[in-house]
């Protein structure tokens, strides 16, 4: 097997990026339902040095189109909890930037949008005795979407004015995305940006009260309304 495996995340999974995902054979069509992932042989990365690689990536949308000022990373793991090991250049207005690091284990490179607009939908794993990268990496960017829904507890009362943590968990892949928000007076809560795919959630309010949500679809670039959910 190489020492470069691409592993290819259909759309809809939750990569994102790393601060708080991975994730192609082929950009990846808005589908209803994600594909798990498939590893293939991916082009020798170059070395500058011995086990300091440099990889350069493009960064484009669903539609094929380059962004620009999208971050490279590396981390252990495409998911939303790794810091980056390294961060490269910035993409140009062609979609490309470049990253070095050095490679004494497994990595997963990909690319992070500051500004949470658009997360991966892609990644590439390098393991440890790669020997170059010739080829430049293409990463596909999702738009992210949101969530909302509106809170209760078991009498009944919505949840007023309450901190709720939200975990999206992908199928295969585990914990994904945490992200937290503050409830209205009339439970109202609206979660967001977090990456779109298909995923379990698990609410968990200040107060105590939990639920676990079976794997709901969340659309790039819509807001899905979870309706009214009880904890208990």
């Amino acid at each position: 097997m190489s020492a470069v495996a691409r592993l290819g995340v259909a759309l809809l999974l939750a990569l994102t990026g790393c601060g708080g995902g991975e994730q192609v054979p082929a950009p990846a069509a808005a589908t209803e339902s994600p594909a798990p992932a498939v590893a293939e042989p991916a082009p020798p990365l170059a070395t500058d040095a011995a086990k300091t690689l440099m990889a350069r990536i493009q960064v484009v949308d669903l539609e094929g189109t380059p962004l620009a000022n999208m971050a490279p990373i590396v981390t252990r793991q495409p998911n939303a909890f790794d810091p980056p090991l390294a961060t490269g250049t910035l993409t140009d207005a062609g979609g490309r930037g470049e990253v070095r690091f050095e490679l004494t284990e497994k990595v997963c490179i990909r690319a992070w949008d500051p500004e949470l607009g658009y997360f991966p939908n892609n990644f590439f794993e390098v393991l440890p005795g790669a020997a170059g990268l010739e080829e430049d990496l293409l990463v596909v960017m999702v738009r992210g979407a949101r969530l909302k829904a509106q809170l209760f507890d078991v009498a009944g009362s919505a949840l007023a004015g309450q901190t709720v943590a939200l975990m999206l968990s992908h199928p295969e892949r585990g914990p994904w995305w945490p992200v937290e928000a503050q409830t209205a007076d009339d439970g109202l809560v609206d979660f967001g940006p977090v990456p779109a795919g298909e995923y379990a959630m698990h609410f968990q309010a200040a107060s105590g009260q939990s639920l676990e949500q079976p794997v709901v679809a969340v659309r790039p670039g819509q807001t899905t309304d979870l309706g009214a959910l009880t904890l208990h």
